[in-house]
């Protein structure tokens, strides 16, 4: 995917590193809920959150209007 500041691109995000860093918070936050758990990521982008969330929930899906 190309960067157009839309969407995180983890290749990319040497460009916006600040929103980079919110967005890995955000997952960060979201894994100590998706422990176990079957979990769908609406907007999901080019799908690197949902590699984070793999690696505890029981299941993902991932979602993306592109």
């Amino acid at each position: 995917m190309e960067f157009t500041g839309e969407r995180v691109v983890p290749g990319d995000m040497a460009k916006d590193f600040v929103t980079y860093q919110e967005h890995l918070f955000r997952y960060a936050i979201a894994v100590e809920y998706a422990v176990g758990k079957s979990v769908a990521d609406i907007a999901c982008g080019c799908g690197y959150g949902l590699a984070i969330l793999a690696g505890v929930a029981k299941e993902i899906w991932g979602i993306d209007k592109s």
